[in-house]
């Protein structure tokens, strides 16, 4: 099984290197954490127990009033322009929808995100390559959160938006030159293809982004979050934003009770 598994990777790293750089949406600073204070927030420092050992990973929910959400389609449909998978995945820009226009009705955005670090996670496993490394840590929170974003979709309602690309199919239908997705009804589209800007959001949260640049080797945190986009009548921002931080600890298996960190904003 080794000798099979070899080429693959040395094929997915190939192409990777290959791809055009990413050039940052707009020019500045971050903004800094004006959300904190503002709306409900948790984080939490969790032990993710792994098949085959414990990483150490911060984990948080906030419930986001809408008209706080930074959304800019045009801005993110220019930068998905220089992706090489935006017309190879239903998922992505122009097929995915304007968070502005979706859902009318609903008034927030129950947001839940996971950070790893690879460093701990070469503690953990020294052989792995940092190639590997970097791979590894992207599957298992964008695993996690999706997870996550289900459990709370079921449990709550409202619209799920994941992370990253759809990966329902492999390869999309787009990529076989299908005029529609295969799987529409289970297909999620990611927050970053309806316009919203996460980085901004995060940095608002006092959680700033730190892009990746191939070719450096340096190990930045992984960071991948979910959104559910709804109206819940009646329910307080505190009750939906803790109810999203209980489903990542428990997905988590992390030992012993809900605590809620001090980071809480009021």
């Amino acid at each position: 099984m080794a000798t099979r598994r070899q080429p693959q990777a040395h094929q997915k790293k190939s192409k990777l290197t290959k791809r055009r750089p990413r050039l940052p949406i707009t020019a500045g600073d971050m903004p800094g954490p004006t959300l904190v204070g503002m709306v409900k927030h948790y984080v939490q420092a969790v032990t993710y127990k792994a098949p085959k050992c414990d990483y150490a990973i911060h984990a948080g929910a906030a419930c986001v009033p809408r008209h706080l959400v930074d959304a800019e389609y045009e801005q993110t449909l220019l930068a998905c322009m220089q992706c090489d998978v935006m017309y190879r995945n239903f998922s992505c820009p122009p097929h995915a929808p304007s968070f502005n226009k979706l859902r009318p009705t609903a008034d927030r955005l129950v947001i839940g995100w996971a950070r790893i670090f690879p460093p701990e996670m070469r503690k953990a496993n020294p052989k792995l390559s940092t190639f590997y490394l970097m791979v590894a840590a992207d599957r298992l929170m964008y695993h996690l959160v999706h997870r996550v974003g289900r459990a709370y979709r079921d449990a709550f309602g409202g619209y799920l938006l994941g992370a990253a690309s759809c990966r329902k199919c492999k390869p999309c239908a787009a990529a076989q030159g299908a005029g529609k997705c295969a799987h529409p009804e289970e297909r999620v589209y990611s927050l970053e293809a309806t316009g919203v800007r996460c980085d901004k959001l995060m940095a608002r949260l006092g959680w700033p982004m730190t892009w990746y640049v191939p070719g450096t080797g340096k190990l930045e945190p992984i960071m991948h979050m979910c959104g559910i986009l709804g109206g819940w009548p009646g329910k307080d921002d505190g009750v939906l934003a803790r109810a999203m931080m209980r489903i990542i600890l428990d997905d988590s298996k992390v030992e012993g009770q809900f605590i809620v960190d001090k980071k809480e904003a009021t």
